[in-house]
């Protein structure tokens, strides 16, 4: 459930990864981020991941999660696995050069709900509001008429996220006519450019639907198409 898209990828498409990079003579770091994998809501994701795929076994790989987004964002810890030894040994060189390691008591604390079975019991409680939630901001943004208006998106089957793309002539850039309306409605959004590392995407927006209660979806919902209204192009 990556972040923004929400998207999973198969066994298959990360074999053919695998392939392409082997085909092209590129045999390079593989990282496969699964901050979002416990936040799934109706069924885990089935697809295994690189540590157990024999085709990833000629490259370095890394493995990251985290215990922030699916358990206690305020404890901060995260955890990896690399299968090469010179690669761990260098990252942890380097994470204890920049933050002198995570806090003690925090992992301490961790460790205890995990072997204590407090973790999954939290998941299973955790899952069905997110669920829930994202039916409400799905459902909100439809009546809104957001649709109508040319909006697009897919309702993802796990993680925190919407990643809704703007019509043919609206840009969700900073500053643009749309972030405009959004600030003058109180609404807000990160801009699909500032969720992407190379050519700046311009016409998605990642809505979050995580924090906010149901009432509050619906409110931000319908903000949100008031402002893409007013942000629509205007028709000869």
């Amino acid at each position: 459930f990556a972040n923004p898209s929400a998207i999973s990828r198969s066994e298959a498409e990360k074999e053919q990864l695998a392939e392409v990079l082997q085909e092209v003579g590129l045999i390079v770091p593989v990282i496969e981020d699964a901050a979002y994998r416990e936040l799934w809501f109706e069924a885990p994701w089935p697809a295994r991941s690189i540590l157990a795929l024999e085709a990833f076994e000629p490259f370095p790989r890394l493995y990251c999660g985290t215990l922030t987004k699916p358990f206690a964002s305020g404890l901060k810890i995260g955890y990896l696995h690399a299968s090469s030894p010179a690669i761990f040994e260098r990252m942890l060189w380097l994470k204890g050069h920049q933050d002198f390691g995570s806090a003690h008591f925090n992992q301490a604390i961790l460790e205890h709900v995990i072997r204590s079975g407090g973790f999954d019991a939290f998941l299973a409680r955790l899952r069905p509001g997110y669920a829930s939630k994202m039916d409400t901001l799905d459902r909100a943004l439809e009546e809104a008429g957001l649709r109508a208006l040319g909006w697009r998106w897919e309702r993802p089957a796990g993680g925190l996220y919407l990643w809704v793309r703007a019509p043919e002539g609206v840009s969700t850039e900073l500053n643009g006519p749309l972030w405009k309306a959004c600030v003058e409605e109180e609404v807000m959004y990160v801009p699909g450019g500032l969720c992407i590392a190379g050519p700046a995407d311009s016409r998605h927006v990642r809505l979050s639907f995580g924090v906010l209660d149901h009432a509050a979806l619906r409110e931000a919902a319908a903000r949100f198409a008031r402002a893409a209204r007013r942000a629509a192009p205007r028709r000869a």
